[in-house]
């Protein structure tokens, strides 16, 4: 497995995995599925599923509705 990713990486792989399968996609295994790290390395960004899909509201916010 890889080293650890930014919290960015984390929530364009969730949602990409929203996007193609939808929101039951989104767990910590299908997250490090994707990008080939640990849940260790998950949890060093995010204290739990929960904090981790605020952090995706808030980038889906700001890269898909405020930026553009």
């Amino acid at each position: 497995m890889s080293t650890r990713r930014a919290p960015a990486a984390w929530c364009d792989a969730g949602l990409t995995l929203l996007r193609d399968e939808g929101i039951s996609a989104i767990t910590v295994e299908r997250l490090c599925q994707a990008l080939k790290c640990t849940k260790g390395s998950f949890y060093h960004h995010f204290r739990d599923l929960e904090a981790f899909l605020d952090a995706l509201i808030v980038r889906w916010e700001d890269t898909l509705t405020t930026r553009p």
